[in-house]
């Protein structure tokens, strides 16, 4: 993989374009958490991270939520390479009770929506208050499913993008930007 210090880098045979700079994500991550925190500083949520690509963007959200809260993790699974494979598979299940308790997913992206869709649908089962979705970042045009996402950093086009998380085959998560595939 090339450096992050040009416009472009390329990862496998594939090049992509810088298109999100790290301090306008930084800005849409504060602005994302003050929200929720205006909406739920007094109910102590259960933020549920999905890794593996929100791990990034779950770590500096919540760095600045400072209400009482918990926090798990899971790993749903429903991509390879570039595209969804339309099943879930939860390889990482949740591990503390969350019913009765207000849940709300941290997600790095809403593609297809079927991932979510399914994932909402499995804790929705586990009797909580409700289910809520912060994704950092969205691409209502690919959307596959009906998923109410309340809160949305920015919206994309359809257009494949790595960096800050979000990964093609497990590479470019590291990558401060945001960048999206270049095509011939």
């Amino acid at each position: 993989m090339d450096s992050e210090n040009n416009d472009t880098i390329r990862i496998e045979n594939y090049v992509f374009e810088k298109y999100i700079e790290d301090k306008e994500i930084d800005s849409l991550v504060d602005i994302l958490a003050g929200k929720v925190t205006k909406d739920y500083q007094d109910k102590k949520p259960v933020f549920i991270v999905v890794l593996s690509g929100a791990f990034i963007f779950a770590a500096d959200f919540l760095r600045k939520i400072s209400f009482d809260h918990d926090i798990c993790f899971v790993k749903v699974k429903s991509y390879e390479g570039m595209k969804s494979t339309g099943k879930l598979d939860i390889q990482l299940p949740i591990d503390i009770d969350v019913s009765e308790r207000y849940l709300i997913i941290l997600e790095d992206i809403v593609d297809s929506g079927n991932t979510l869709y399914n994932f909402k649908k499995y804790l929705e089962q586990l009797k909580p208050y409700t289910v809520e979705i912060v994704s950092l970042f969205h691409k209502p045009d690919a959307l596959e499913r009906e998923l109410r996402v309340a809160y949305v950093g920015r919206s994309l086009p359809t257009e494949f993008v790595i960096g800050y998380g979000l990964d093609y085959n497990g590479k470019g998560r590291h990558l401060k930007h945001l960048y999206k595939l270049v095509v011939d």
